[in-house]
């Protein structure tokens, strides 16, 4: 668990915002597994997103290949992604006040829960809302003095995880909702996202698509900017690495190698304009071998 703000964007944004999707293409997995529970408080079967408000656009004055054949990293050119901020979105400890951030949501109840009378512990059983110290409430299933089965928990700043349970660790389908406005819905797995799961943002309009491995986007994604900057690929713990394809709201798109979040190795670039690039490049930039290619048919 890190500090992360709530949905923390994967590259610096450069330019005009345009128009954003007004639904997003949903890959959680349905789970055949996941029958429907009496008493459960979600159907995991039919997971969507709400729709997301229209941003209106403006015209894109910036060409996005130019920024990127820049050979100065510490200039302005390609600032939209050179140096990129982390592309985690970390799930369970974002916009915590102090006491929860030293403890992690999932946690900070524990000793007043090993103090509890142990009940029965064959199968679990439904009991009135249980109110922690903390001013934490959950209403559920327990198993003895355990979380366990489906239940909600609301914390005292808003926050609330509501779903799968195993012995006191969010295990399962589950869906988080931070008090700044960020939600997953996906797979769980002790206490962590991990498995097929979706991120989004009501407020700054960011969402992410795909696998996860202990909170941080691992394996293949889609995530979405609000201004309209799309990027489908893979992610290696949090970052974009291997193959990705990013394309800008002006219609500019890079397709090809990723490393640390950055554009590396063996790519393609085709500018708005009729421009293409294709070779090699380092940290943003074209670096090495390539051909550039101008409409007119002049090629370098």
């Amino acid at each position: 668990m890190g500090s992360n703000a709530c949905a923390q964007q994967c590259c610096k944004q450069e330019g005009s915002e345009v128009f954003l999707e007004s639904s997003l293409p949903v890959i959680v997995e349905r789970h055949s597994s996941t029958s429907p529970v009496k008493g459960a408080l979600l159907d995991f079967n039919s997971t969507t997103i709400p729709v997301l408000p229209a941003i209106l656009g403006v015209e894109i004055h910036t060409d996005h290949l130019d920024l990127l054949k820049g050979s100065d990293k510490g200039s302005d050119k390609g600032s939209d992604i050179d140096s990129a901020g982390k592309s985690d979105v970390e799930i369970s400890s974002s916009d915590q006040d102090d006491d929860v951030a030293e403890t992690g949501y999932f946690t900070q109840e524990l000793d007043e829960l090993a103090r509890l009378a142990n009940g029965p512990q064959d199968v679990p059983e439904r009991r009135a809302p249980f109110t922690f110290s903390t001013g934490s409430v959950y209403d559920g299933e327990w198993l003895g003095n355990h979380r366990h089965g489906m239940g909600k928990q609301t914390w005292k700043n808003g926050a609330t995880y509501e779903g799968q349970w195993t012995r006191n660790k969010a295990d399962g389908m589950g869906r988080f909702q931070h008090s700044c406005g960020g939600t997953y819905v996906g797979q769980w797995h002790s206490n962590m996202a991990h498995g097929r799961g979706v991120y989004y943002h009501t407020g700054d309009l960011t969402s992410y698509h795909g696998e996860w491995s202990n909170d941080l986007q691992h394996g293949n994604g889609v995530q979405v900017w609000a201004e309209g900057t799309r990027y489908e690929g893979q992610f290696f713990k949090g970052s974009k690495q291997g193959f990705g394809i990013y394309n800008w709201p002006d219609k500019s798109q890079y397709l090809g190698g990723w490393d640390c979040n950055a554009i590396n190795g063996k790519g393609e670039c085709f500018s708005n304009d009729g421009r293409h690039f294709m070779g090699s490049w380092h940290d943003c930039v074209i670096h090495g071998v390539g051909a550039y290619q101008w409409p007119n048919g002049e090629e370098y």
